[in-house]
């Protein structure tokens, strides 16, 4: 059966504390993952890569807390591309 999670670390729990497995983006495993007792399963196969985007209500101004957290996610996006690793 299938489980859907809104939520990474909802996401992380589950795996972790039970019998699950799970299929996500290789970019949003960071050391956190690795510490928390998940270990990356080797695939004998390649997975397209994951495009993303962000969405917010036409015709709205941005909050300033909603353009603070674009701003980081820019900066993460842009160390991602640059092959560092993403602030956390």
């Amino acid at each position: 059966s299938t489980i859907e999670c809104s939520s990474f670390a909802c996401l992380f729990a589950l795996v972790e504390q039970g019998d699950y497995l799970t299929l996500l983006p290789k970019k949003l495993l960071s050391g956190t993952a690795v510490s928390r007792s998940l270990s990356p399963l080797a695939l004998e196969f390649s997975m397209p890569e994951w495009n993303v985007a962000v969405l917010y209500r036409a015709q709205h101004e941005m909050s300033p807390v909603s353009a603070a957290f674009l701003e980081e996610l820019r900066g993460v996006a842009r160390q991602i591309i640059a092959g560092g690793q993403a602030r956390g």
